[in-house]
C-alpha cells in the first residue's frame, strides 16, 4: 500500500477489525514496527472500527 490508500486491519487470525487510511506506505510501516517514537499508520481521525 501507499500513503492515502485505505487498508484494512486483521487480527491475527484473520478477523477483520477495522480500516483506514495509511498515513505512509508500507515499507515505511514495515520499518516503523515496534518503534514507539513514530505515528500511527492509521491515524485515529480516519479508523473505522466494525462491530
Amino acid at each position: 500500500f501507499v500513503k492515502g490508500d485505505v487498508i484494512q486491519v486483521r487480527s491475527t487470525d484473520g478477523r477483520l477489525l477495522g480500516c483506514g487510511r495509511a498515513q505512509y506506505g508500507h515499507a515505511e510501516a514495515r520499518a516503523a514496527i515496534g518503534h514507539r517514537d513514530r505515528k500511527p499508520v492509521i491515524h485515529c481521525d480516519y479508523l473505522y472500527l466494525v462491530d
